[in-house]
């Protein structure tokens, strides 16, 4: 075995090429040789870059977490660590012994049963284990009960990603990998897999390389982080670090995404039959209208993300065709659901003028948004006069549920999901007496 620190990955400027095939037929003739013919393969081939000069070291002892979205390159990368691909240019030296969680199910037999598929993977370690110490010892771990005598093809997701981490952490391999498997086990044992994996590391020096969406498990779990984009490593250092400027990343793209949907929903086109079936998104009788809103945090405007307990601003635009006496302007918030999570309500008397004329703007601001983190939709709108007991006052102009928006955390270290509402509390702790 390598000493602890010593290099056990060792990627230097890999690359890997996928050829990608428009149909059967295709891939028949290219396994035949007839991808030569130079005029029918630009036809037929296509070529996909899963990575691109990607280099990477990973030391014994070390944990390294690899994000990116569906798609960059991570499991190529850990599969051809595992050496189950060959990269197609580069060096790929792995020392040691590997065991690779990849994908559930894989080494085990789905009509043997939990038992005898544990022994099978024993032996085929070469492990000898006459006193089944070491099968006791998984299937505690891996805590099936009864269900370790039925067969394999009978067990859940989550029971066969309990089965498969037991086994696969159970005989301590030099290096461990893990491609998003822990993904499909409940909280409670992932929360075990993370100190058992915490332990092999620390203790004897095992080298873990795993690939998640799970930020926060990465960042609580490994020491390095690495972002892959489209087969390429766009940032690697500390997990914060990496984190940070990988979220940043999301939100941009987010941002994009959100800002098309808010057009989308105020500028399609409805034919006359959609506008019979299909109720409008805007509708008011105009007297004032709605020409424009944007969202504001920070230093940052005109945005679709705004930050849990930061200051954000809403301002709404507005053009009056005519004079109007205390309109009522609302920014209601719903849940994707459809429930109204938070409704912002000021009428012009409130605001210090009780007539209004000409164009103007409206700004709901708010030192600390008491929203959680996820996804939500508002409507933004001119009434006559304040809702009722529940019921819509005359409208001037209603943008219904056309705008779209995130609220996220500030920081990846939170690892607490608050729900829907920040709520501020006061806390106090009392003892009486001691034992």
């Amino acid at each position: 075995m390598s000493e602890v620190g010593s290099t056990i990955v060792d990627i230097r400027q890999i690359t890997k090429r996928y050829q990608i095939f428009q149909n059967p037929g295709d891939r028949l003739l290219h396994a035949l040789g007839l991808s030569q013919i130079v005029f029918w393969r630009r036809r037929s081939v296509k070529e996909l870059w899963a990575l691109n000069g990607v280099t990477l070291n990973v030391r014994k002892g070390e944990r390294v977490g690899i994000v990116g979205r569906n798609g960059a390159g991570k499991s190529t990368l850990l599969k051809i660590v595992a050496r189950t691909v060959a990269p197609t240019s580069g060096d790929a030296i792995v020392r040691g012994r590997v065991r690779a969680l990849l994908e559930l199910g894989i080494g085990f037999h789905p009509e043997l049963t939990g038992r005898e598929n544990i022994r099978t993977a024993l032996a085929y370690e070469g492990v000898r284990d006459s006193n089944h110490e070491l099968e006791r010892e998984i299937i505690d771990f891996a805590e099936l009960g009864e269900s370790i005598e039925q067969p394999l093809r009978t067990f859940s997701s989550g029971m066969f990603t309990r089965l498969a981490f037991s086994v696969a952490t159970a005989v301590s391999p030099d290096l461990l990998i893990i491609d998003e498997i822990l993904a499909t086990g409940d909280a409670y044992f992932v929360g075990k897999c993370f100190e058992r994996l915490q332990r092999l590391s620390d203790q004897q020096a095992v080298a873990v390389l795993m690939a998640s969406h799970d930020l926060t498990a990465v960042q609580a779990l490994c020491h390095r982080a690495l972002w892959i984009e489209h087969g390429i490593v766009k940032h690697e250092g500390s997990p914060l670090e990496v984190l940070r400027e990988y979220g940043r990343s999301i939100r941009r793209e987010e941002e994009a995404r959100l800002r098309i949907r808010d057009r989308a929903a105020r500028e399609s086109p409805r034919t006359d039959s959609e506008k019979e079936h299909v109720s409008s998104s805007e509708y008011g009788s105009k007297e004032i209208v709605i020409t424009g809103i944007s969202l504001s945090t920070g230093d940052c405007h005109d945005v679709k993300s705004l930050y849990c307990l930061e200051p954000c601003e809403v301002v709404v635009e507005w053009k009056a065709c005519r004079s109007v006496t205390n309109p009522v302007f609302v920014f209601c918030i719903y849940l994707p659901s459809g429930a109204c999570a938070s409704q912002w309500i000021a009428s012009s008397r409130e605001m210090g003028t009780e007539i209004v004329s000409g164009q103007g703007t409206v700004t709901f601001r708010s030192d600390r948004l008491l929203l959680g983190s996820g996804y939500y939709v508002a409507s933004v709108g001119v009434f006559a006069e304040m809702p009722n007991r529940g019921l819509e006052a005359a409208p001037y102009h209603v943008l219904d549920r056309c705008v779209y928006f995130q609220v996220v955390e500030q920081s990846f270290n939170d690892q607490v999901n608050y729900g829907i509402c920040r709520q501020p509390v006061a806390t106090e702790l009392r003892i009486h007496g001691r034992p």
